[in-house]
């Protein structure tokens, strides 16, 4: 996999996205008809600024550990919602479907800042913390900072306005534990563009329509997370050694061809139970206290995946204990997967309270109208990239008061037939569908 160098940030005169990543990937400047302030927005100088902010995580980290409620959560995400949207429920053979549970987790965490009390409660306690969600989010991001330098890791977080928002002065300050940028549109539907191009930016360009202007017809905020790794294998795989045609046994029974990549006569971290065996495959980083690797879990014989999935999606599952054997072969498909899904009832169906309204956003009663998430991983001889982006789509609460000028019957109703002054029901009925 090559990978593209950083290029100096030529000055222009068009208004450019700038990011909280090192990372420089190009992309046409947006047509931004208003830029407000950045709630804590990166400075200048791009190296200048991931340095402050590695710096202030790294303090933060000293000050609150790494919530592993946090750490938990974030895998229970991504199993329950590997369940609900890759067809375990009503299909025998399950889709390739790939999710970023952290991509999810910080944009449902941005929504939370939004809510009343007690729906805030409740989504952090659905979140794995009982209180203080900046301060763990904050530790979160200070957990990941030493990868941040290196390039491996990078999370962006945006919030996109149209013009008739004011967002509330409480709320910016909550969105600073989150570094999240803002803009203002004229009109965030004919600015799609745009905030795709923010979105693309921030992910290696591997999500670049992610939002549609049908989608952001009725929409007033957008609250945006954009999540990018990329990774090389502490101990690569030589291309030579790749079977383009290896079989690949489906759970049906039938044989596909697969690209298979391997290693001869290597150390490999793997672990055992009964139900499955497990690997973990390293990516090179510049110290052990701050490692990423490929955890992949293969069901034993006679076991399908949906009942490891069940397995593993219990809070009782223990991490595989690994340990380094030298196998003469290990063998891993090469693979590129892309999946994209709305996520607001499968975030409901999971016991999230999405729905309601969200006053500490500004400018009136809000409520969700939709939550997209798109994410891609490509895995080869070199390692992996991958990359994901949560949207939160926002609109003003529809008022229930009937307009007094205008009252169409235009749904199913009742009625009856009075006559006399005492007004006696000659007929009743209820009328539902036009004949």
């Amino acid at each position: 996999m090559d990978l593209p160098r950083r290029s100096k940030r030529l000055a222009r005169k068009d208004p450019v996205i700038e990011t909280a990543s090192s990372w420089d990937i190009p992309v046409p400047a947006p047509r931004l008809q208003q830029i407000p302030h950045q709630l804590s927005g990166p400075s200048s100088a791009p190296g200048k600024h991931t340095q402050q902010l590695v710096e202030q995580r790294y303090q933060e980290k000293d000050e609150l550990a790494t919530c592993p409620s946090i750490t938990q959560t974030t895998q229970n995400i991504g199993w329950s919602l590997l369940q609900r949207v890759a067809g375990f429920q009503h299909a025998d053979q399950v889709e390739a479907t790939v999710l970023s549970p952290i991509s999810v987790l910080i944009a449902v965490a941005m929504l939370a800042g939004a809510a009343d009390s007690h729906r805030r409660s409740q989504l952090q306690q659905k979140l794995g913390v009982a209180g203080g969600l900046e301060a763990h989010l904050s530790a979160l991001y200070a957990d990941l900072a030493p990868l941040a330098k290196q390039d491996i890791i990078s999370l962006a977080n945006a919030v996109f306005v149209d013009q008739s928002v004011e967002i509330a002065t409480k709320y910016k300050k909550y969105l600073e534990a989150f570094q999240a940028q803002s803009w203002q549109f004229l009109s965030l539907a004919d600015s799609v563009k745009d905030i795709n191009s923010w979105i693309s930016q921030n992910t290696l360009g591997r999500i670049t329509d992610l939002l549609s202007s049908r989608a952001l017809r009725k929409c007033h905020v957008v609250l945006a997370n954009a999540t990018a790794f990329r990774g090389t294998w502490k101990t690569k795989f030589k291309r030579e050694n790749t079977v383009l045609e290896h079989p690949f046994h489906l759970e049906n029974g039938s044989i596909r061809a697969a690209e298979m990549m391997f290693l001869y006569k290597e150390c490999v971290e793997t672990a055992s139970s009964s139900n499955y065996t497990a690997v973990r495959v390293p990516y090179a980083t510049e110290s052990d206290s701050s490692p990423a690797a490929l955890v992949a879990w293969l069901p034993n014989p006679g076991i399908t995946i949906r009942s490891l999935l069940e397995q593993l999606s219990t809070t009782k599952s223990e991490r595989p204990s690994f340990q380094r054997r030298k196998l003469t072969k290990f063998g891993f498909p090469k693979f590129e997967t892309r999946s994209k899904v709305s996520l607001m009832d499968e975030l409901a169906g999971l016991g999230f309270p999405i729905k309601g309204n969200y006053p500490e956003m500004g400018s009136g009663p809000t409520e969700v109208t939709a939550i997209s998430h798109e994410a891609s991983i490509k895995v080869d001889e070199e390692g992996a990239e991958a990359a994901a982006a949560t949207v939160v789509m926002v609109a003003r609460k529809r008022s229930t008061v009937v307009n007094e000028e205008v009252l169409v019957f235009d749904r199913p109703f009742l009625y009856i037939i009075e006559a006399g002054e005492n007004r006696h029901v000659i007929m009743c009925g209820v009328f539902s569908v036009p004949g």
